[in-house]
């Protein structure tokens, strides 16, 4: 693997983390306030991202 796509690998992959950090966060805050408006949307957002269920694995491949 040449370097550029290496480093394209490891950005999409930071940028998957830091995107399931905001998810993370945004259900334990609906948990916590119990906002069921806010845990739908969550629920909503990440069935737009990951339409088929699955997350991407954290190094940025797909099992």
């Amino acid at each position: 693997m040449n370097t550029r796509l290496e480093g394209e690998d490891a950005m999409r992959a930071t940028y998957h983390e830091e995107l399931h950090a905001i998810s993370d966060g945004l259900a334990t805050t609906a948990l916590l306030d119990t906002d069921l408006q806010l845990a739908e949307n969550v629920i909503s957002a990440d069935r737009k991202v990951h339409p088929c269920g699955r997350r991407p694995a954290p190094t940025g491949v797909q099992p």
